[in-house]
């Protein structure tokens, strides 16, 4: 499968994934279509972009993590204001670093701190799991712990480059 298609497949998954999760199928539908669309956009992502539109691929990837976190936390019946606080500050923090990136002016240095879409997805849907075999608030939690942590992350990294900046301007 080429990485343009595989990634439109793993688009597909995850939207199938949610809209299973809103129709209120057995958990194990939504948490299997984002589990495949995860395998799908995995098997892509360090490929090279080089076909003629894999410039899609990035944003097919935030669709697939994205949707994949929705579709669980609506399985798991995450509070919805946590599940909307976590799938905003992921946007916010993947705009940063692409802006940041495309600016060549990125404030964050360790990009592993930011965890990577596979591990906050896999967090997610583990979460969901967990909290779908006991209780609901289990994923509403690690949700929020979820979006204090990438929250963290993309302050501080905002601090720490505005400081630098600032002393280096000084200097």
């Amino acid at each position: 499968m080429t990485p343009f298609a595989a990634t439109a497949a793993a688009v597909l998954a995850a939207g199938a994934a949610v809209l299973a999760a809103s129709l209120g199928t057995p958990p194990w539908v939504p948490f299997g279509l984002a589990a495949l669309a995860l395998v799908l956009a995995g098997s892509v992502a360090r490929t090279d972009h080089e076909g003629i539109l894999d410039w899609y691929i990035p944003a097919g990837l935030r669709a697939v993590e994205l949707g994949a976190i929705c579709a669980a936390g609506i399985a798991a019946e995450v509070a919805w204001p946590v599940l909307y606080l976590l799938l905003t500050v992921i946007a916010l923090y993947f705009y940063d670093l692409a802006a940041g990136l495309d600016k060549a002016a990125s404030p964050v240095a360790r990009r592993d701190l930011g965890l990577g879409w596979p591990v906050r997805s896999l967090i997610a849907l583990a979460a969901a799991a967990v909290a779908v075999a006991t209780a609901p608030v289990v994923a509403t939690v690690v949700y929020g712990v979820l979006a204090v942590y990438v929250a963290s992350v993309f302050v501080g990294a905002v601090v720490a480059g505005t400081v630098r900046a600032s002393r280096a301007a000084a200097a």
